[in-house]
C-alpha cells in the first residue's frame, strides 16, 4: 500500500510538472511592457525593474521595460504607452505622473482592449477611473506617506525655525502629493514654521550646488526632509561635508541611504518595497491579460527604515530587493 501511495505521489508530481510546463510554453508568447518615468540611472527605479524582470521569468512573459530618456518627459512617455498600443501587446503597466497627461494615452489602451496596471505613481484626486481608466494600482498612497514622513520628523527631530523640502522632480503628481502632505502636517504642528519647497533636479552635481546655494541663502535651518533618492543622496553628500547639525529623513531607500543611517547622518527613511511594486505590476498585468480578472488595488505601505531595523535590511537593500 505505500508504495503504491508512493508511485501514485511520484505520478501525480510529473503531471503537474508536465502541466506547469505546459503552462510556461503557452505563455511564452505573451507580450507586456512596462513603462515608467524614470531610468535605471535612478537607484530607485533599478530596484523596480529587478522585481519586474523576476516576475516576468516566473511567469514565462515576454516582458519589455521602457522609459524615457529623461527623467519626466511626458511626450516621450506617452509615446512610449501609444507605441505598445499600436504593437497590440498583451498588457501595460505604467506609472501615471499627471492626470491631464496621461488621460487620453490610457482611454487609447482601453479602446484597443489592452489593460493597464498603474504602478508607483498615480494621482490622488483626478476625476476617476473613466477619465484614467487603468485596471489596478500597486504603490503607496504618496499622500499619506508625506504626512507620515512629517508626523515621524516632528516626532523625532527639534523642527524649528525653517524646514526645507527637497523635490527632485517638480511636477510629479506623486512627489507633489508627498510635499502636500508634509506642508499639511507641519502647518498643523507649527503654523510659525518656515517649510520650504527647493527644487533639486534630478542631476546629482547639480542638485548639491542647489542645495548649498540654499543652505548659504537661510538661517536657521533644522531640518532637511527629502522626496526620494535623487534629492536625499546629494544632500547627504553636502550634510557630511558642512558637518551641519541639520535633521535629515526621506522618501525610499537605497545602498547609500543605508549606509547614512548607520553613519547617524539619515535619522530614517520610508520605503515603498519598489520591488513589490514591480513584482505584482507584471503578475496583475497577466492575470488581468489572460484571464480578464478584475485585479485589486494594492497598498505598498511604506514601512520606517532606521538605526534599530537598518540591520535587518542592509543586506536585502545590496541585492536590490528592498
Amino acid at each position: 500500500m505505500v508504495g503504491a501511495a508512493c508511485r501514485r505521489g511520484v505520478l501525480f508530481a510529473a503531471i503537474l510538472g508536465l502541466m506547469l510546463a505546459a503552462a510556461g510554453r503557452a505563455t511564452a508568447g505573451d507580450r507586456y511592457v512596462l513603462v515608467s518615468h524614470a531610468g535605471a540611472s535612478d537607484p530607485f527605479w533599478k530596484v523596480v525593474f529587478k522585481g519586474a524582470s523576476a516576475a516576468a521569468r516566473e511567469t514565462g512573459v515576454d516582458l519589455s521595460i521602457r522609459s524615457p530618456g529623461k527623467v519626466n518627459d511626458y511626450s516621450r512617455q506617452i509615446a512610449l504607452l501609444d507605441n505598445a498600443v499600436e504593437e497590440g501587446v498583451a498588457a501595460i503597466a505604467t506609472t501615471i505622473t499627471d492626470a491631464d497627461a496621461f488621460g487620453p494615452a490610457l482611454r487609447r489602451a482601453r479602446d484597443a482592449g489592452i489593460p493597464v496596471i498603474a504602478y508607483n505613481a498615480r494621482p490622488t484626486d483626478h476625476a476617476g477611473r473613466d477619465d484614467l481608466p487603468y485596471a489596478a494600482y500597486i504603490g503607496m498612497n504618496d499622500y499619506k506617506a508625506g504626512r507620515k514622513l512629517a508626523r515621524e520628523a516632528w516626532r523625532r527631530g527639534d523642527l524649528k525655525g525653517r524646514v526645507a523640502v527637497l523635490i527632485q522632480q517638480a511636477g510629479h503628481a506623486g512627489l507633489e502629493a508627498r510635499h502636500r502632505g508634509i506642508s499639511e502636517v507641519l502647518a498643523e504642528k507649527a503654523p510659525d514654521l518656515a517649510v520650504d519647497r527647493v527644487v533639486v533636479g534630478s542631476d546629482a552635481r547639480a542638485a548639491a550646488g542647489t542645495i548649498k546655494a540654499y543652505l548659504d541663502d537661510h538661517a536657521g535651518v533644522s531640518a532637511f526632509l527629502s522626496l526620494g533618492p535623487l534629492s536625499a543622496h546629494p544632500a547627504g553628500r553636502v550634510l557630511k561635508r558642512r558637518d551641519a547639525d541639520i535633521f535629515f529623513a526621506a522618501v525610499d531607500m537605497t545602498p547609500l541611504m543605508i549606509r547614512m543611517i548607520r553613519d547617524g547622518l539619515l535619522a530614517f527613511t520610508l520605503d515603498q518595497q519598489p520591488y513589490m511594486q514591480g513584482y505584482l505590476a507584471v503578475k496583475l498585468m497577466r492575470l488581468t491579460a489572460r484571464y480578464g480578472m478584475e485585479p485589486p488595488d494594492v497598498n505598498t505601505e511604506p514601512s520606517v527604515v532606521d538605526s534599530e531595523n537598518v540591520g535587518r535590511v542592509a543586506a536585502l537593500a545590496r541585492k536590490r530587493i528592498r
